[in-house]
């Protein structure tokens, strides 16, 4: 007899809570390289600092993150602090289905920046390691995501889920969540709609009455 299986259900996704994204700031912050069972004073996690609030603050995709500069240029993204947007599409870059619209830079995002960017002379990359651009923040991700006791399924695009999710359980339209975010509006519906504060309210009244 053939045994047919169930299709494997949807995975939900995993977001970050504010005290989680905290504990994982905080986290890459102070974390000590550990040579021959002593701390030592390289800080092999601080770059992520940056990334992570970028993400948080931005809800844009990795790619545009790592790619982001102080400087305009061809084929880079472009924080320009002085008209309070980042411009995620990289200059010449071709469009696809990924849009990656330019987005509003928070005051307190822009508080960070404005620091960040007194730092690294107002030239380069706004996320590097040793002065380097970085090409991927994989492995620190996930000795990050260890060492603040986070659990698994953590990634770069978590902070993406994160700030959507932070977005609509605070009563945002899911439209305009979508046009912060790039994406489409269902989207945002299928995956996040269930946090909105008044998700299923009209309903759970509805069936209690005669």
């Amino acid at each position: 007899m053939r045994v047919v299986l169930p299709e494997k259900g949807q995975a939900r996704q995993r977001w970050l809570t504010r005290d989680e994204a905290a504990r994982l700031l905080w986290t890459c912050w102070r974390y000590r390289e550990i040579q021959a069972g002593v701390g030592t004073d390289k800080r092999p996690l601080r770059h992520l600092c940056r990334f992570l609030i970028l993400g948080l603050y931005t809800g844009s995709r990795p790619g545009a993150i790592l790619n982001a500069t102080w400087d305009r240029g061809p084929g880079r993204s472009h924080v320009d602090i002085e008209r309070g947007v980042f411009h995620r599409h990289a200059d010449g870059a071709i469009e696809t289905d990924k849009r990656q619209p330019t987005v509003k830079i928070s005051p307190r995002l822009k508080a960070h920046l404005l620091r960040w960017r007194r730092l690294d002379g107002e030239r380069g990359h706004v996320v590097r390691f040793n002065g380097n651009p970085v090409a991927s923040v994989k492995v620190a991700m996930g000795s990050a995501t260890k060492l603040a006791l986070l659990g698994g399924g953590v990634t770069a695009y978590t902070l993406r889920h994160s700030a959507a999710s932070w977005l609509v359980a605070k009563g945002l339209p899911t439209r305009k969540v979508a046009d912060f975010l790039g994406t489409s509006e269902q989207i945002v519906i299928d995956h996040y709609g269930h946090l909105a504060p008044d998700y299923q309210d009209e309903a759970a009244l509805a069936i209690g009455q005669k």
